[in-house]
């Protein structure tokens, strides 16, 4: 009976593997991403008023404060609670002079703010599963709305020999910015920045101070 049962459920995943993947539906998943951005800008406020009042805040008590919008011991929990505790610590901005310098969550926020979902990349492959926990994770290709420090990064041809996006569901290096979303309960997750995305930010970031 129980071999019986085993065979069955094999038969079932290997019939859920051979269906089509569904098209990338650009209008129904930019839906979905605004409501994660929404969710994430909650919990991030929550994340930085815990390390305004307990700065020594542990990551495990971090990830429980932004469950719903990030996948907890990922690499994008660790990479946020080091966002905002520079945040809670230093402000989003400092002023120098009559000029203003953000700081790293301040630009990364706006940054996912004017992004959308462009494609899909395929699943995304952890390399260091002992560290992080990544499962069910996709590549989601971000088309990022940006001004003329932007469009330079993206046409450095030492970090993008190529610009450009690629097959629906192919992960391409180089190629084109993406962020690593977990589906979970019906709702996005992101669990990490690609760094083709993150080298925007980084690129913002430092164009403050030229």
């Amino acid at each position: 009976m129980f071999v019986a049962l085993v065979r069955v459920v094999r038969l079932l995943i290997l019939l859920l593997l051979m269906q089509p993947a569904l098209a990338f539906d650009r209008g129904l998943v930019g839906d979905e991403y605004q409501q994660w951005f929404r969710t994430f800008l909650q919990d991030s406020k929550s994340l930085r008023a815990a390390l305004i009042k307990n700065p020594q805040l542990t990551a495990a008590e971090a990830d429980q404060l932004c469950a719903a919008s990030i996948v907890p011991h990922s690499r994008m929990s660790l990479n946020l609670l080091e966002m905002l505790r520079e945040s809670a610590t230093k402000g989003d901005a400092r002023a120098r002079g009559e000029i203003v310098f953000f700081g790293t969550y301040a630009i990364f926020g706006r940054m996912l703010e004017h992004s959308i979902p462009a494609g899909d990349g395929g699943v995304w492959q952890e390399p260091k599963p002992e560290m992080f926990a990544m499962p069910n994770v996709r590549v989601m290709y971000m088309h990022i709305h940006g001004d003329e420090s932007l469009e330079r990064y993206f046409a450095d041809a030492e970090q993008f020999p190529s610009y450009f996006l690629p097959k629906e569901g192919v992960l391409e290096r180089n190629a084109y910015p993406f962020l690593l979303f977990q589906r979970y309960e019906g709702r996005l997750r992101l669990a990490g920045i690609g760094q083709e995305y993150w080298g925007a930010v980084v690129s913002r970031i430092q164009r403050q101070y030229h």
